[in-house]
């Protein structure tokens, strides 16, 4: 019998990574356009909101990658 793993559902704006190579390793499940009317002036106008999914036991992983690869300029 093989052993079933939890999944998780995150959200990720695309637009708050300084690589977007960390894209790849994602399962992306939908991919939304977000307009943003009062966005800060450092902030687009336009947002991509990208929903990924998995498995539990990966997520550490996941976030290890992202977090190298998501901008850290304190904006996001």
């Amino acid at each position: 019998m093989s052993k079933q793993h939890k999944k998780y559902t995150r959200l990720l704006l695309k637009e708050s990574l300084k690589d977007e190579d960390a894209l790849d390793m994602l399962q992306i499940s939908r991919v939304e356009t977000w307009h943003v009317e009062n966005a800060a002036d450092f902030h687009p106008d336009i947002w991509t909101a990208i929903y990924f999914e998995g498995d539990e036991n990966k997520v550490d992983m996941i976030a290890d990658r992202l977090s190298q690869s998501i901008e850290s300029d304190g904006r996001w």
